[in-house]
């Protein structure tokens, strides 16, 4: 079977051999692997199970000064820290009087379905995804500022409730915009669906940054032992690979995933 094949099977809860997994690499670890292994020669071991052929950049910023910028939703973010860290909320009070919302294509590149159709035909053998960034809790806070997206909740729910159904409709009309690429999914930040396929698993809080190069060989052994199981299950860690863990630990992480398909 093809990678796109295998993800397919355990989307339906079917069990694979090998499972499938995705591995990404954030703040440099790619290019430390690259100074280990003395080239690019272990990116060639990754198996291209899933891969975004495009995506909407829900969080496209423009500058405002150095280390911070704005999202279309007049959010300012701090761009010289991780994780993302929102110093300004867009919308600081439950209130849209003057607030002037986005349109749906003030987040879309204007060569994206140009590009999408281009990486589709090289990308084939892979099951390929369409981002579209963060869902509607995400993307409130982020709007709102995370207290008070929270004390809107229960404080404010008539603006709450006009505030998803605002971002529904704006979410609805961006996947408009795409449905004419052929991708196999579109794939939204939160952690929800109607049938759940497990995506993940392996602690980026804990095992891969605690853990030894061995105990993270065994958790991935174990993770494709016992989550593989009956299908629904995509080997990953929580999130990508971060700078903080030391780089023998991304070494095993590689060489953890690639085993599964060896």
């Amino acid at each position: 079977m093809t990678p796109r094949e295998i993800v397919l099977e355990q989307i339906k809860h079917h069990p694979t051999n090998p499972v499938p997994y995705s591995l990404g690499f954030e703040g440099g670890v790619a290019e430390r692997l690259t100074e280990h292994y003395g080239g690019d020669s272990w990116k060639e071991r990754l198996v291209p199970y899933i891969v975004k052929c495009c995506g909407i950049d829900r969080r496209k910023q423009e500058p405002v000064d150095e280390g911070r910028a704005r999202d279309p939703f007049g959010s300012i973010w701090r761009t010289d820290r991780r994780p993302f860290h929102l110093e300004e909320p867009g919308l600081p009070s439950p209130s849209f009087d003057g607030y002037d919302f986005p349109a749906a294509d003030a987040f879309v590149d204007p060569d994206m379905r140009q590009n999408a159709l281009k990486s589709l035909k090289e990308l084939s053998g892979s099951f390929t995804t369409i981002g579209v960034g963060w869902g509607l809790w995400e993307t409130c806070w982020g709007i709102r500022g995370f207290s008070n997206a929270l004390m809107d909740c229960v404080a404010e729910p008539d603006f709450f409730g006009e505030l998803l159904d605002r971002l529904t409709d704006l979410y609805l009309e961006q996947l408009e915009l795409c449905t004419d690429i052929p991708a196999d999914a579109f794939m939204f930040g939160d952690d929800w669906g109607d049938k759940i396929t497990f995506w993940g698993c392996l602690g980026s809080q804990s095992t891969i940054s605690f853990g030894s190069p061995e105990e993270i060989r065994a958790e991935v052994r174990c993770l494709r032992r016992e989550m593989g199981k009956g299908g629904g299950y995509i080997l990953a860690p929580a999130k990508p690979l971060q700078p903080g863990p030391p780089t023998e630990n991304a070494v095993a992480a590689v060489e953890a995933f690639t085993a599964a398909s060896e």
